[in-house]
């Protein structure tokens, strides 16, 4: 009895216009996204009977959470320290 081994290759090659083409969508979807709340500000500032500078806030917070996840270590956690920046 002959035991069969076999071994997968890894895969190595990645389609770099496809990678482009997933950034490039994501921004704009974050780009619209954010120019809907920001052409909606007076109207949550009427909906909720708050000041302008209130809902500025909140949009600026929205603004920093949608920028949050391009801050990342530079390195992976198991190679010791990782200093923190954006990308």
């Amino acid at each position: 009895m002959t035991a069969v081994i076999t071994t997968v290759e890894p895969a190595t090659s990645r389609d770099p216009m496809r990678i482009a083409l997933v950034l490039v969508v994501g921004m704009i979807m974050a780009t619209l996204d954010q120019t809907i709340v920001n052409v909606a500000i007076n109207k949550l500032s009427m909906e909720f009977h708050a000041g302008l500078s209130t809902i500025q806030w909140v949009a600026t917070g929205y603004s920093l959470a949608l920028g949050a996840p391009w801050c990342r270590p530079r390195r992976g956690w198991s190679a010791g320290s990782a200093p923190s920046g954006c990308i």
